[in-house]
């Protein structure tokens, strides 16, 4: 509620909406503008409903350019026509624009791409999701897209699917050319195409995340690519789970050490998904990124050809930097070689500070961590012990909720291994818990065991999910039940 004091100084007078300055309400208007995808797909619902109430704070709303920035266009017909109300409404500053059509492509697509042709030059970030009718359709796209003009462009998602891509995986992902007139581009994000960057675009970007099947990527080409990104700064890679053809059939050969690394002197962020260990380890061999810290890998498999690599080949370049460490598997039992491997990833991370374990193979891989440190060296080089970890999180969710047992065993055990080796206690550890694991009699006293051994009482945090197989299983239950003419009851 709005207030102001008359000439004897009494404040609870409330001010006339006229009184207030157009300045203030268009900052108050800001908070409740869209600045990104809304869940319903109305952007400015709010903003409308609000400025409706009375015919100022609607000529005060259409007349602030920066209200009317962002555009999301969707398969509802009237997000187009507001889109082009926002494009006027919004001149003459940069524009952010959301484009996802599914239904009736065809006859959208020539508005959709005279539109973007018209705003190219306003258009500061331009994320677009479309499902083709075909490939000769996409061909018309991606000439479209290449010729526009971007000046001010500095952030691009493209996502072009085909009918006939989705009953055909394993094909070859298309290549797609970068706006030729895009001089601040800096972040590049495609999934399912491959994009063809020229060394001048790589050289400016600082993110580059590729959501791609890695057997439309020659490694030869890759690392041209990633030779020439001195300023990129976030590398994500997702494989899609996808055998990759250009290395994991082969046999695995160790890089050598003399060979020269590729640097990427600003990397602070890597992520790799769906990649197998025999394309993991050459990758970070590599790889020269002296500034990187925070690392998430999801492996699809642990090739066995390797393990004597792992064991005879020493870590002469680690990466010190790297204080987050995230690591899931896409399958929940590890292979019996598992230790070799989580071994060399704790020599190549030495300095870990936060680990995260999100996957259904968390507790095996705290119980082959705590075994390994427990074990002499038998390596060329001895298992990094983080003697820095402070933070650990388990956050996977199972329906079974007697999992949560070996959950919070997992933790224990790891706690005392590192307390047994007089490592520093962690100060935050976070786990993920069935809703219904609190009506154990058991659970405080098991949780008063995990705080002693954590530094504080309030180092430990539990989050809890509801078990969806108890939920159904209730449900049905209660319907048969209903179906008898008991309700229930």
């Amino acid at each position: 509620i709005l207030t102001m004091s008359d000439d004897a100084g009494n404040s609870n007078i409330s001010a006339g909406i006229y009184k207030v300055p157009p300045e203030i309400l268009i900052c108050a208007f800001k908070l409740i503008s869209p600045q990104g995808p809304q869940l319903f797909g109305r952007p400015y619902n709010d903003l409308v409903n609000i400025t409706h109430s009375a015919s100022y704070l609607r000529m005060i709303a259409i007349n602030a350019p920066s209200l009317w920035t962002y555009i999301d266009i969707t398969d509802q017909p009237s997000s187009f026509e507001l889109a082009k109300a926002c494009v006027q409404r919004s001149s003459p500053l940069n524009l952010d624009i959301s484009i996802k059509l599914h239904t009736r492509v065809g006859i959208k697509l020539p508005g959709i791409l005279a539109l973007v042709e018209y705003v190219s030059t306003r258009t500061a970030a331009l994320q677009v999701s479309i499902l083709l009718p075909g490939f000769g359709m996409l061909d018309q796209v991606r000439l479209a897209f290449r010729h526009f003009k971007y000046p001010v462009l500095e952030k691009l998602e493209m996502d072009f699917k085909t009918k006939d891509s989705r009953d055909n995986p394993q094909r070859r992902v298309p290549v797609f050319c970068l706006p030729e007139d895009s001089p601040k581009l800096r972040s590049v994000s495609m999934v399912d195409l491959a994009p063809d960057l020229d060394s001048n675009a790589v050289a400016r970007l600082t993110q580059l995340v590729l959501n791609v099947p890695s057997s439309s990527w020659p490694p030869g080409r890759f690392w041209e690519i990633l030779g020439q990104a001195a300023a990129l700064e976030c590398l994500e890679l997702n494989a899609r789970l996808l055998r990759p053809a250009w290395t994991a059939s082969t046999p695995f050969h160790a890089p050598s050490l003399q060979q020269p690394r590729t640097l990427i002197p600003n990397l602070h962020r890597l992520v790799l998904r769906g990649f197998e260990s025999s394309i993991l380890v050459p990758f970070l061999f590599n790889l020269d990124a002296p500034e990187l810290f925070d690392v998430i890998f999801e492996l699809s498999e642990i090739n066995s050809p390797i393990l004597s690599t792992w064991n005879d080949v020493q870590v002469r370049h680690p990466f010190p930097s790297v204080s987050s460490f995230e690591l899931l598997f896409s399958f929940e039992r590890l292979p019996l070689f598992a230790h070799q491997f989580l071994g060399f990833l704790t020599r190549l991370f030495p300095e870990v500070e936060e680990l995260a374990l999100p996957s259904l193979s968390a507790l095996s891989i705290l119980r082959i961590l705590a075994q390994n440190w427990e074990s002499p060296p038998s390596s060329a080089q001895e298992c990094s012990r983080w003697p820095e970890l402070y933070h650990l999180s388990i956050t996977t969710r199972e329906d079974a909720c007697d999992k949560c047992w070996d959950r919070l065993d997992a933790v224990r055990s790891f706690i005392q291994t590192r307390s047994k080796l007089s490592l520093p206690p962690l100060e935050w550890v976070t786990v993920t818990l069935c809703e219904s694991f609190k009506k154990d009699l058991r659970f405080p006293q098991v949780l008063q065991g995990l705080r002693k051994a954590l530094a504080s009482k309030n180092a430990l945090e539990l989050h809890y999910y509801t078990n969806i197989s108890a939920v159904r299983q209730l449900q049905r239950s209660y319907f048969s039940d209903s179906a008898d003419g008991c309700f229930g009851y």
